[in-house]
């Protein structure tokens, strides 16, 4: 897994966590990945699949694992990118 982060100059206290992530290998579908600490099942967090906003729950895209990991309900390609974004804990 090849990760990024974004770096963001001033107050910092309101900004936003990033991380983005782009597959190397497949995702089988179940694995913890590791997402800025949010809280788990809040709104506070969203989450982007090659551009495209998924959805939490286990009938969607994505399942909170705990506080930093989330898992996705389907198998994922290599070359795939995901970006977490938690607005607010």
């Amino acid at each position: 897994i090849v990760t990024g982060s974004l770096e963001v100059e001033g107050d910092l206290r309101h900004a936003p966590a990033i991380s983005t992530v782009t597959l190397s290998d497949a995702l089988t579908a179940g694995t913890s990945i590791e997402v800025p600490e949010h809280t788990v099942g809040g709104a506070g967090m969203v989450v982007y699949l090659c551009g495209i906003r998924c959805e939490r729950g286990a009938e969607a895209q994505y399942l909170d694992v705990d506080s930093t990991h989330i898992s996705f309900n389907d198998d994922l390609d290599a070359g795939m990118d995901i970006a977490a974004i938690v607005i607010f804990k």
